[in-house]
């Protein structure tokens, strides 16, 4: 379980749909080689999947399941994460059922604290439009985690 980090692709709302993670794992990858990344998601996040297995081409530590797995499969795969990268949306909520470190995006009128509780160990970042959170903020977040686990929430607003 050491090092996995586990990213939801797509979404079924766009304002809620995050579509810079290519640089999220360029970023990562960048600061700590040792990284094995998941790509989890449904259908509609297949094309933005597509495009960053073609950005990491060369790369043996990403691997794509988006739009392989079951709901169920996905929630049991989601068990070999260290931290799980999200938007707020169906993939985070399992995650929060597994009590998985997440850096989860938000954006618009949800507030973070309408899904997480202040006992939960995970950063949320939320910004009036998601595709404004900064890359460098979400994997400088994501590698906080991975060196050392928090014990409660860290919210963030942009």
């Amino acid at each position: 379980k050491k090092n996995n980090i586990f990213i939801a692709i797509g979404g079924a709302q766009k304002d809620r749909t995050y579509k810079k993670w290519v640089q999220v794992i360029d970023s990562l990858l960048k600061k700590q080689s040792n990284i094995n990344f998941y790509l989890v998601g449904s259908k509609n996040g297949i094309m933005d999947a597509e495009e960053i297995m073609e950005n990491f081409s060369n790369s043996k530590r990403i691997h794509n399941f988006v739009g392989k797995l079951t709901l169920i499969q996905t929630f049991e795969r989601l068990k070999e994460s260290t931290v799980f990268m999200c938007a707020d949306g169906g993939l985070m909520h399992l995650g929060k059922a597994l009590n998985l470190q997440m850096v989860a995006l938000f954006s618009g009128h949800i507030h973070p604290l309408m899904r997480f509780i202040p006992s939960d160990k995970s950063t949320t970042i939320h910004s009036k439009n998601i595709n404004s959170i900064d890359t460098n903020l979400i994997s400088y977040e994501a590698q906080k985690l991975l060196k050392s686990p928090t014990k409660k929430l860290n919210l963030i607003f942009r």
